[in-house]
């Protein structure tokens, strides 16, 4: 009888065993998805900013009187605009649900965690470059959520700064 109870533990053991094994093998294809979306949101906002540059030049050389017709140009570019910026955030999108994802199976997985705090850090660098305070409110707490503390010290703004002089007696 007790044979029978350390066999069904060891097969209990590996089951087990198997069973994280094949967890982590999810978590990690559900995280590398994600990274590749993430990637794809990084490109289509380039992408936006480059559309932007070349239609803020074509606006520049239109005058704003001139016939609809002679506005094509600027009107695909707004338009090409619209259709990136849309593109981007279906990546953005993407990115998050295949982090929640992998964090449903394991939810203190390092990978998935720095992942997911490295998406909201993008778009708090966004919303911080457009001074959107509320954004950048909302977009720190969900940045905290998942950090293991290296977006931390940089939300707080501490840093060190040397400054070497010469000749070694000069005061700055």
């Amino acid at each position: 009888l007790r044979a029978v109870a350390s066999a069904r533990a060891v097969a209990d053991e590996v089951d087990a065993f198997i069973e994280r094994s094949r967890r982590r093998d999810q978590v990690s294809k559900r995280v590398k998805r994600g990274r590749k979306a993430i990637q794809r949101h990084l490109k289509l906002r380039a992408g936006v900013e480059r559309a932007r540059e070349l239609t803020s030049q074509i606006r520049r050389r239109i005058e704003p009187w001139r016939p609809l017709e002679e506005k094509s140009a600027l009107l695909r570019g707004l338009s090409r605009i619209e259709e990136l910026r849309s593109s981007s955030n279906d990546a953005f999108t993407e990115a998050v649900a295949s982090f929640e994802s992998a964090l449903s199976l394991d939810r203190d997985d390092p990978d998935a965690r720095s992942s997911m705090a490295e998406a909201y850090w993008l778009l708090f660098e966004e919303a911080k470059k457009r001074n959107d305070r509320r954004e950048m409110a909302a977009l720190e707490r969900w940045l905290l959520t998942y950090d293991d503390g290296r977006y931390a010290v940089r939300l707080r703004g501490e840093g060190a700064l040397t400054l070497d002089t010469g000749p070694t007696h000069a005061e700055a």
